[in-house]
This record gives C-alpha cells, structure tokens and sequence, in this order.
C-alpha cells in the first residue's frame, strides 16, 4: 500500500459539506487521496478518509466514495 504514502492529499470538499455538523461533533476532517490504493479482495478503490486528532495523534478511517 505505498500509494497511500506516496499519494497527493487533498480536502474532501464533498464530504466535509454535507457530513459537516458529524464531522464537527467528533472534531474530524475528510480527506481525499489522489493517486488511492485499491483493496485486493474487491478492487475497491480506498480514496476517501476521515481524520481525527486525540491528543497528538491523527488516526484515519476510511470513509467511503466521492
């Protein structure tokens, strides 16, 4: 999966808009890859992540299609 280190990054504009009171609630932001990795098993393409900060770590999440 060295595409998702490789990759550009880039605000998930989409959904940072319509997800934006959730996204506030648990002080996250969405993000976009993109050059994304694809998941083997179903070839999904893993573009979009959700971003939160707990202290001073950064964990992400998958968060689905654009």
């Amino acid at each position: 999966m060295i595409e998702a280190i490789t990759t550009d990054i880039v605000d998930d504009e989409f959904h940072n808009k319509i997800d934006k009171e959730f996204l506030e609630s648990q002080k996250a932001k969405c993000y976009t890859l993109t050059n994304p990795p694809v998941e083997k098993a179903t070839q999904g393409i893993l573009s979009n992540y959700k971003v939160v900060k707990k202290g001073i770590l950064y964990f992400a999440d998958y968060y689905g299609d654009g």
